[in-house]
């Protein structure tokens, strides 16, 4: 695959990824494109939608949604629809499995990779890690594993899996490909942190990221999870207040905030910090009551009064 039809979006795809949806989504708006060249036209398009999307921009999306509707190329039509579809899952949480086992099935029986087709095999895949339909995703995959994208993808299920070695390999392939992008550190990070605990390195690459000073939620999280690690809690306290309070002044998703919460409230336990903790639970519970973080500590909750009833 000829990888230079791509370069155009190396700033669009290092600041998605870093979390810095705003300016990612400026980039792809205006950046200039070959119009006669359809797998850049599909690429800028998926760009702007899921920056959209990630960054809960529903008047921009549907904005978008509503421009694209009128556009003439079929190929175009069809990433309209599966746009369309796609934002009806995340936002209405509503599935019609008949038309998404016909998608799957064209997707997975192309014969072979197509840039035109890679936003539609990305966003299907998501769909399909969401649902945990693991050997779904790897048999549509299996053409398009090569991206950084898709093997950042497949990065996070075996991240689900707890399959080390198979994550390892992933870093490994990805740094070969490209060290320097965005994808590539991200998981390097998270893999250091899993697998050696390694924080000390873990900070430097942060600091090589944000070396253009652009902290985003994303990295707030990233270096507060590495402060954690560390025993660094006070520290941890710090940048993770300061997230939270950029998150409460901007309006940031659910997601994003969330995921602050759930880190500070680690912080607090392990300070001691028991009406923190019982606060940020409480604001946890009222914003996400199904979060996985109730669970886990329910889960070690059940073990412990059974090892101290013994």
């Amino acid at each position: 695959m000829d990888n230079n039809v791509y370069d155009i979006f190396h700033n669009v795809k290092n600041l998605f990824y870093l979390g810095n949806f705003q300016t990612s989504l400026d980039e792809a708006n205006n950046i200039e494109i070959n119009e006669e060249d359809l797998s850049q036209v599909v690429r800028k398009y998926f760009y702007i939608f899921i920056n959209c999307v990630e960054d809960l921009k529903t008047d921009e999306l549907n904005d978008f949604l509503a421009n694209l509707k009128e556009a003439k190329d079929d190929q175009l039509k069809i990433y309209y629809n599966l746009f369309l579809f796609f934002t009806v899952y995340i936002y209405k949480n509503n599935f019609n499995e008949q038309r998404f086992n016909k998608l799957y099935n064209d997707l997975k029986n192309l014969k072979k990779f197509d840039p035109v087709i890679f936003p539609a095999i990305y966003i299907i895949s998501l769909m399909l890690l969401d649902r945990a339909e693991y050997d779904n995703f790897l048999q549509l995959i299996e053409k398009y594993d090569n991206e950084l994208e898709i093997l950042l993808l497949k990065f996070y299920m075996f991240l689900n899996l707890n399959k080390t070695e198979e994550m390892q390999k992933i870093v490994n392939i990805m740094n070969i490909k490209d060290s320097e992008s965005s994808i590539s550190q991200l998981s390097t990070i998270i893999f250091k942190l899993y697998k050696k605990n390694d924080h000390t390195d873990v900070l430097t690459t942060l600091q090589n990221i944000n070396k253009n000073g652009m902290l985003t939620i994303k990295l707030f999280n990233l270096i507060g999870v590495t402060l954690l690690s560390n025993g660094n809690f006070q520290e941890a306290l710090k940048i993770l207040n300061l997230a939270k309070d950029v998150l409460e002044k901007n309006g940031a998703s659910t997601k994003d905030y969330n995921c602050i919460l759930v880190n500070l409230i680690c912080a607090h336990r392990n300070l001691g910090n028991e009406k923190d903790v019982y606060d940020h639970e409480e604001v946890l519970r009222k914003s996400d009551p199904k979060n996985k973080y109730f669970n886990r500590i329910n889960s070690f909750e059940d073990e412990y009064n059974k090892q101290i009833s013994i």
